[in-house]
Order: structure tokens, then sequence, then C-alpha cells
């Protein structure tokens, strides 16, 4: 590798955990908001249309290509990604939320099992086959009918982001596009409850700073970094996210996980972790679709 292909990667090694570090901040963001989710989740995306729209706008020219299939059916499930990830975290806690939705690798093995015909090795079924019965200790602990609920939605937020993936890697050329038309779909689904809400400085300034530097900017940061790095060295990276997620919330929102909860999200990331860093090999040493969440 020349010297400068090194240092775009070292750079791009910076730009991914920052970009990581802004995911990270959605949790406690929810949580201070007094805003329900959709009105909140419509907000921030038309924020995130905004910005990423006009980077769309720079790039191609104003040209918007036809929507596809696939595209429609991507820009569903970034909407249902985000939308379920938001009322899970209202309604259970945010460690819950985010570990839940990190399953998505194993949704992502077995609906390409199921309706793709791939064939996952074993390793994928060593991975399916620890985490699927972790789940269960996310609901060990005492919870409300509500964190029951949200325990729920947010394993929901986990396959839809599988989906998400799956169908953001077919269009790959169009998944900023996809992202635009998405975000437009949850302004529309958020705006009929948007009026009764709260408009204070608090909950504006929150705001913006979902979709500014939580989702926006973290797009912007994590698509160029995927550009210098493979999709391993992405995916490790990207488990700061769930690490750093419960601990803005725990510093700043002053909430906990429970106990078994802990127990269950250390052995869902370390063993998602684990699974990436042994499939590190040529046939794996790809650029992940320019998209994030």
């Amino acid at each position: 590798m020349v010297k400068s292909d090194w240092m775009n990667e070292r750079r791009a090694v910076v730009v991914m955990a920052m970009a990581a570090m802004m995911f990270s901040l959605g949790g406690v963001f929810i949580k201070l908001s007094t805003w329900e989710a959709l009105p909140l989740n419509g907000a921030r995306s038309l924020v995130v249309a905004i910005l990423i729209g006009g980077v769309v706008y720079r790039q191609k020219g104003g040209v918007f290509p036809n929507m596809t299939r696939a595209m429609w059916l991507g820009a569903i499930a970034y909407v249902l990604t985000n939308l379920s990830f938001m009322l899970a975290t209202k309604m259970t806690t945010a460690a819950n939320a985010i570990v839940l939705q990190f399953t998505a690798p194993v949704w992502t093995i077995l609906i390409s099992y199921f309706f793709l015909a791939d064939k996952p090795r074993w390793i994928d079924w060593v991975t399916v086959g620890i985490i699927l019965p972790s789940i269960g200790l996310f609901f060990a602990d005492s919870l409300s009918m509500s964190g029951l609920w949200g325990n729920v939605i947010a394993l929901g937020s986990g396959v839809f982001m599988a989906a998400m993936a799956i169908l953001l890697r077919e269009e790959h050329e169009h998944s900023m596009e996809m992202i635009v038309v998405g975000s437009l779909m949850a302004v529309v689904i958020g705006l009929p409850s948007t009026p009764v809400q709260t408009f204070d400085w608090t909950n504006i300034a929150l705001i913006l700073g979902l979709g500014v530097f939580q989702l926006g900017f973290g797009l912007m940061l994590y698509t160029w970094a995927l550009r210098h790095l493979t999709a391993v060295k992405a995916l490790i990276i990207m488990t700061l996210e769930p690490i750093l997620n419960p601990v803005w919330v725990a510093l700043f929102a002053g909430e906990l996980p429970g106990f078994w909860a802990m127990i269950g999200g250390s052995i869902v990331i370390v063993v998602i972790g684990v699974r990436i860093w042994l499939t590190m090999t040529e046939e794996e040493e790809e650029v992940l679709p320019e998209v994030g969440i």
C-alpha cells in the first residue's frame, strides 16, 4: 500500500470512529426530549432530508433517479428502522434498544439463508446459536409492560435494519437518494402529531442535534470513511456505537440498564465482534454500501 493510501486509511479509521460516536448520541438525545417518538423522528428526518438532499443535489446536479421496487423497499426499511428504534428508546432502556438493534447481523444471516438462498458459513450459525438465546436475557429483568414491548420493538428494529442493509447493498449507487425518500416518508408519518408537541428551546436544540450531528453529519462521515476502509474494519469500528450509547445515557440522563440486560448486551457485542474478526478473509475485504443509520 502506498503512503497516500495508508494515510487515507488512518484518517478513515478516525473519521469512522467519529461517525460511530455521532450515531451513539441518539439514545441520550431521544431520552432528553419530551417529544413523542413519531413527531421526533419526523422532525429529525426533515433536517436529514435537507442535509443529505443538498449533498445529493450537489453531487448529481439535481438529477434524481427513477425509483425502482428495491429502492422503494429500501426507503421503507430505512423508515421502519429509525422509527422502531426511536419508539424502543422511548419505551425501554437505551442500552436495550441499541443492543437489540445491533443483532441485525443475525437477522441478515437468516434472511439471506431463507429468502436469498445464500449459504452461511459455520461461524455464522455459531453466531446465531449464541445470540438468539442471549436475547432472552434482555427480558429477564423486571420490566414494565412498556419496557417489555420496547424490547420487542427493538428486536424488530434489528430485523428492519437487516432488510435495509440488504436492499441498500442491492441499490448501493442510489443509497443516499433512498435515505432522502425514506426521510420524507418519516416527515409525513410524524406530521399529524407534531402540532401538539412542546416547542421550547430545549426540544428544538435536541431535534437539531439529532438531525444535524447524530444522523446528518454521522452519515456524511460514515460515507466518506467507507471509501477507504474494508467492510470488516468498518464493522469493527462501528461496534463503538452500542458501547457508547448507554454510556452517554447513563451520564446525562441517569438511566442504567438492568443486570441481565448488561450480561446479554455484553454477549451480543462480543460475539458479533469476534464473528467479524474471524471472518476477516480476502473474500470479505470489500467496501460496504455508502450508507449508515
